[in-house]
């Protein structure tokens, strides 16, 4: 809790996890049960955030995974859990076809957010 919290004192945890006047839906540990290509897929999505138009329609998503990890660099997080955002992404693209998926990993040991590709 205490390495979650040390993070809201750097600008660009406060702008992650900040409304800005956005309209947006906000899941906080979203379970995710589907069947992808053949597999079935069971977990939990850490945060994700679900931004609507003017009019309501869904217009982008943020998925936001927590990871606690003792890494020396950021790609090595990126390696580890890259099946687990993939499987995620492909999981929102059926709930959302064709909205603008941004995956965070964000690291609460090296005190970062990392951008899944």
């Amino acid at each position: 809790g205490t390495l979650v919290r040390d993070l809201f004192g750097q600008s660009d945890f406060n702008e992650l996890f900040s409304r800005k006047g956005r309209a947006v839906d906000l899941f906080r540990e979203q379970a995710v049960e589907t069947i992808l290509d053949g597999k079935w897929l069971s977990g939990v999505m850490d945060r994700l955030h679900v931004f609507r138009d003017a009019d309501g329609a869904v217009s982008g998503l943020e998925l936001i995974d927590f990871k606690t990890d003792a890494i020396a660099e950021p790609e090595d997080l990126v390696e580890r859990y890259a099946g687990q955002m993939r499987m995620y992404a492909q999981a929102l693209g059926l709930l959302y076809p064709g909205a603008k998926l941004r995956c965070l990993l964000v690291s609460t040991r090296l005190r970062k957010i990392i951008e899944c590709p």
